[in-house]
Order: structure tokens, then sequence, then C-alpha cells
């Protein structure tokens, strides 16, 4: 009763057809009485305590679910019964998780038997047989048709015992009819249709059904298809896009990340996570590395700047791999070196004035506490900015061993050395999955409130464990220089407009 509302119809058709073989005085040997005083006895001990607990929380009761009529669908219930009877014979159940592509429970020859069995049920209603038969349609047959979104094959397995009898008490029906020479014909029809169904199942099992969208979609292909090939290249490191890096606490759907692990049969592949949205991770100093893209829309929502960098692989195009789902980044490490390189000229960084030492110019890389270094920035402040607009802020970072799980950037705008006028701290990798050598790219983003006044803006940055607000020290060799590095200004012009 708790778990289906139709164990309501099913126990009510049990005690209907006790009443009626009480009622009509039916032969019933002394074990057989025996037995269904038992039943009613154990139902009045199961009784009392479900009531109560249905008149306590009444949404939870059996009753009220099965009288349920609500539908996403707006179906009205003449409806719901046309559209359920058609789900028999003609068109099935929509949904691919539940069906193979709309296919109906019978065929039209399947459900011609069915139909002659129904008739013949009514004709001999008289039978006890034959009674517990026509009391299971009515009983059970509101339930499956009367569902949500029908045909609704999850409501029809009820039913699914009672409609099987009934095609065979048609085959039989039909079958002794027939002059005994004939019947071997019936046999051989029977086997056919029983050869005509094997073949329409197996053709929409394994062609029509897998590249429905729907199922695609229901049972997560994209992903599937994607665990299967990184299982194939467990030893190439991998770089996971997601949006999502970390779950929602108490979130009841899988994210996507989670879905792949799920997916995937090697359980320790060497993979990081990245929202290569705003991040990106270039595995032990841009060796070779695959980027796995787990939405379709990834590459086309990737930063520009990132996008370069993704430019300089191949994407995997092999009929098992979905499409703009892997690139292959076979070698950059050269590219990197000498981007990092130009920053030491293009992109001057200096220590914080507040530090021991005063604020003069630190070359990159610049070590900092956790395992991480700082590798330089791109100069993208060259130019003013209006109040509202956003100040993109790049920033390349170097693992040199465990760095905290608890990681974070922050970026500072000020209009002197001590006042924040704008920050974001953010992170675009899982911390926990960087390993030693990997480097990551940051793209911070600083929306200027339109109340911004004009002037000139200094940039500072630096990182800081989030769990207790410490930030990381900043080292010249083994001297501590503060805990922030600054990376240059802009300046902020109302436009004439």
């Amino acid at each position: 009763f708790y778990v289906h509302p139709a164990s309501f119809a099913v126990t009510l058709m049990s005690m209907l057809y006790i009443a009626y073989s009480v009622i009509t005085r039916q032969p019933m040997s002394r074990r057989t009485v025996s037995y269904t005083w038992f039943a009613v006895v154990v139902a009045i001990v199961l009784a009392p305590p479900y009531l109560i607990s249905s008149q306590q929380s009444p949404e939870l009761g059996g009753a009220a679910r099965l009288l349920e009529t609500e539908s996403s669908t707006d179906q009205t219930p003449l409806q719901a019964i046309l559209r359920g009877l058609s789900g028999i014979f003609f068109l099935g159940d929509s949904n691919p998780v539940r069906n193979l592509p709309e296919r109906p429970l019978f065929d039209l020859v399947s459900g011609l038997f069915l139909a002659v069995g129904l008739l013949v049920a009514i004709r001999y209603w008289r039978k006890p047989r034959f009674m517990l038969l026509l009391i299971a349609v009515v009983l059970l047959a509101p339930v499956a048709l009367l569902s949500d979104n029908s045909p609704n094959f999850l409501s029809f397995a009820p039913l699914l015992p009672v409609l099987a009898l009934l095609f065979g008490l048609g085959v039989t029906t039909i079958s002794a009819s027939i002059g005994a020479r004939l019947r071997p014909l019936v046999i051989i029809g029977l086997l056919g249709l029983l050869a005509f169904n094997l073949y329409w199942t197996t053709n929409d099992l394994f062609n029509r059904w897998p590249q429905n969208p729907a199922m695609q979609q229901a049972y997560h292909a994209r992903l599937g298809g994607i665990a299967h090939y990184v299982d194939g290249t467990g030893a190439t490191p991998t770089v996971i896009c997601t949006p999502t890096l970390r779950p929602t606490p108490g979130a009841r759907e899988l994210t996507s990340p989670q879905l792949l692990a799920l997916m995937m049969h090697n359980q320790q592949p060497p993979i990081r996570y990245a929202d290569c949205g705003t991040g990106l991770i270039l595995t032990q100093g841009g060796e070779r590395e695959q980027v796995v893209l787990l939405e379709p829309d990834a590459l086309a929502n990737m930063h520009p700047y990132l996008r370069r960098w993704l430019d300089q692989g191949e994407l995997i195009d092999v009929p098992s791999v979905p499409q703009h789902a892997i690139v292959v980044i076979d070698d950059v490490s050269i590219e990197l070196a000498d981007t990092i390189g130009r920053f030491t000229t293009t992109a001057p960084v200096a220590y914080a004035p507040e530090a021991p030492g005063g604020s003069e110019t630190a070359p990159p890389p610049i070590r900092l506490g956790g395992n991480i270094s700082f590798l330089g920035y791109e100069p993208t402040l060259n130019h003013p900015f209006a109040p509202g607009d956003v100040v993109p802020v790049i920033t390349y970072w170097r693992v040199d061993g465990i760095v905290p799980t608890d990681l974070r950037l922050f970026t500072h705008a000020l209009s002197d050395p001590t006042v924040i006028a704008v920050q974001s701290d953010i992170i675009s990798v899982l911390p926990e999955q960087l390993a030693s050598r990997d480097v990551f790219i940051q793209i911070t983003f600083l929306q200027l409130p339109f109340s911004m006044p004009e002037g000139t803006y200094r940039v500072s940055i630096g990182a800081y464990e989030d769990n207790t607000d410490v930030r990381l020290n900043v080292f010249d060799g083994e001297e501590p220089r503060g805990t922030r590095l600054f990376i240059g200004q802009f300046v902020v012009e109302k436009s004439n407009g």
C-alpha cells in the first residue's frame, strides 16, 4: 500500500472475488475456506495501523494517490482512457526510459486474441474463473488507463498478468473452435507471430531506440560515449571541463562529473577538473593531455583566450565519441614557456608596499605558500574602462606539490593600497585534483559598479585558504614578502556619451 497505490485495487479485487465465491455458493474445499478466512484475518490485522497512518499523513495514503487526477499534459479522463487503450494496440508509451520507440504493448494480431479472450470471459461470466478475470479488468484497468501522461507503462504493471491471461484465453478459444486438422496451422501461426515480435523488438532495441534523441538524453548517451573513450585512454592526463566543479549540498540529481565517474570502469585515472569558461589546466607543464567537454556547447561557450590553447589540439572524430566532446592537445610546453617568458618583459609584478623590503619589482615565477607559484599575467589593462564595464584579469599559476583543498585566489582593484574598490574571490579548478608541474590559467572578471569614480586603480592578487581565510605568504627565495602581489593598473573614465 505504501509503495504503490495499485495494491488497493489488487486487494479489493481479491476481497470481491472471495465475496462472490461465498455469495454464489461456489464449491470450495475446507482447506480453501480455511485459507480464505486466514487471508481476511491478516487483512483485518494490517488495516488499523495503515488507516491510522493515512489519517495522520493523508498525502501519503494509497487511496489519495490512487485517485490523483493531476497530469502534466492536462489530459481529461476520457482522453487518458482513449490514449491508454491506444497504448495497448497502436501507439505505446513515448517515454524512452519505459518503452522502445512508442511500441504498443501488443501487436494487432495479439490484440485480436486478447479481444476474443475478453469476449469469452464476458460470455461465461457466471463461471468463477472468468469472473475473476472480469473483476481484475474492472478494478485494475482504471489504474492503468487513468494514469498521468497516459499511456504510462509503469501504471500498466498490475494489469499485465490479466492481459496475458486474456491473450491465452483467446488463443485456446480459437484453437478449440477449429478442426483438429487445422490446429497445426494455429501452432505455425503462433510461431510466426513470435518470430515477427522478436524481429520487431530486436530492430527497435538495437537500431531505432539507440538513435532516439530522447533516449540519448534520458540515459546520458553523451557521457556514456565519453566514459568509454576515457576508459580506453586511462594513461593520458585528462582535464574534465564542467561548470559544476562541486555538487550543490543536498541536491537530489547527480551532476555530469558524478555521472561520468559512475559510468567509468577505471576508478583511478589521472583526471583534473576545471570550469573551462574561466579556467584551464595545462597538465605537466603543457605536455600531452586530453580535454573533455561534458556539455555539447562547452567549446562554443569557452572564453576566446582559453579557446586558443584548445585550437592547438585536435578534436577526436570517431563514431563512438560524441561530437565536440574531446580535444587532444599533443604538446604545448614550448608555447607555454614562450608565453610565460614574455610576461617577464611585458607584465611587470611588484611586491606589496607593506611587505619587508618595499614594493620592488618581482620577476616571476614567484613562490607562494601552499606549493603554488605565480607565473605571470596577460597585460589586458592597457586601455581605459568605463563604470559598469567588466575588467578581465588573466593569470597563470603553477602547482609545485600538494596544494590546500580549499585554495582560493583573490583579485582586488584598489583605489589606494589599502582601500578595495572591487574584488573577486574565485578559483576555476578543483585544487585537490591538481598534480605537481600542472599549470592552470585563471580568468577573473572584475565587475565595475556604475557608480565607480574616475581614476587609476591598481590590481593586487594572491591566494588564501577558504576555510580559515588565512592568506598564503609570498616568498622571495626563503624570505616572506607579504601576502599579495601587484600586477599593474587600469584607468576608469566616464564615456562622453
